[in-house]
């Protein structure tokens, strides 16, 4: 599952994937951004145009842009 990140968003904002997938982030824009998790579980270094972040994901979760807070995500666990 890949979430891009263009305009200053997160697309798709939300996702339902199984137990265990893992989802990769793409940086499309042409600022610099993060995808850290809410509860504190990942955070992905600064990623600049170009670059990816993955984790895999064993529970629901919630997570921002460390630089950009009002970009916000959902991953919705299911089985």
């Amino acid at each position: 599952m890949t979430i891009r990140i263009v305009d200053f968003a997160f697309e798709p904002e939300m996702v339902e994937i199984a137990v265990g997938t893992t989802v990769e982030w793409v940086n499309e824009d042409s600022f610099t951004h993060t995808v850290d998790a809410d509860d504190g579980s990942f955070a992905s270094e600064d990623l600049d145009t170009g670059d990816r972040f993955s984790f895999q994901f064993t529970e629901p979760g919630t997570y921002i842009c460390g630089i950009h807070p009002s970009m916000m995500g959902a991953i919705v666990v299911t089985g």
